[in-house]
């Protein structure tokens, strides 16, 4: 798990958003402020095996982790996004433990950046 070992990439992100320290930092509060959120309505999406539920809060997810350069993450998200556009949960609690896995590997790294 963890992907390529970072799941925050600091330095993409910061070189986006043309070096500004204060806006990546307001951004990088946000998300630690939103993650917990964000994946709570995966699992309530998962735990009620609405699947085109599933495939809107992962997507959600998926585009706010890209932000941050989290590929781990925000793979995970997609593939609970494409189980749910299918509306195949076969594999529903490996893939949402994955991404719970991979969030908080996220978080970790947002809350020492």
């Amino acid at each position: 798990m963890g992907g390529e070992g970072v799941a925050f990439d600091r330095e993409a992100m910061l070189a986006e958003l043309d070096g500004d320290e204060d806006l990546l930092a307001e951004l990088v509060d946000t998300m630690k402020a939103e993650a917990p959120k964000l994946l709570h309505e995966v699992r309530v999406a998962a735990d009620a095996a609405d699947a085109a539920l599933v495939a809107r809060a992962a997507h959600t997810l998926k585009g706010a982790v890209s932000n941050f350069g989290a590929r781990a993450a925000a793979d995970a998200a997609l593939r609970l996004e494409k189980m749910g556009r299918t509306a195949d949960l076969t594999d529903l609690a490996a893939a949402l433990a994955t991404l719970e896995a991979e969030m908080a590997v996220l978080v970790r790294e947002l809350e020492a950046a």
